[in-house]
């Protein structure tokens, strides 16, 4: 997120310069049956500006609010740095060379193969054109 987090108030400020306290915490289940913290941010009703205090409601009258999900934010950081590794940088480039020219490979094929059953597909719409066309003359002798 690339809002401005203070720790020592917990509050994030949006780059517009909205400010979002913390509200409460919340747990949800979602339709597969895990269960899902958050924490919920609630932007401040008075704000630096009146302009600011007229971005604070949703087109519904509500005030705004921030669904932060901290144990999808650590895993996703986690990842992050486990794909900026050195570790994973060295596989990545392995892959680079061994593994992608395969696909250039089968997508090359596969479309020669697509130009050759385009190519039959039309010959034989031909031939049976031919065929009926034969057919007609027979019956009309």
């Amino acid at each position: 997120m690339n809002w401005e987090y203070l720790e020592d108030t917990d509050q994030f400020i949006k780059p517009d310069g909205l400010v979002y306290s913390f509200k409460n915490y919340s747990s949800r289940t979602d339709k597969y049956g895990f269960q899902r913290d958050f924490k919920i941010y609630e932007v401040d009703k008075i704000q630096d500006t009146p302009e600011l205090e007229q971005l604070t409601k949703t087109d519904s009258g509500n005030q705004k609010q921030i669904h932060y999900n901290q144990t999808w934010n650590y895993f996703k950081e986690l990842l992050t740095q486990t794909l900026h590794s050195e570790e994973s940088s060295q596989i990545y480039a392995k892959r680079k060379i061994d593994v992608e020219p395969i696909f250039g490979s089968f997508r090359r094929a596969q479309s020669a193969c697509q130009r050759q059953t385009n190519r039959l597909n039309r010959d034989s719409i031909l031939l049976h054109e031919h065929e009926s066309h034969q057919i007609g003359k027979e019956s009309s002798i």
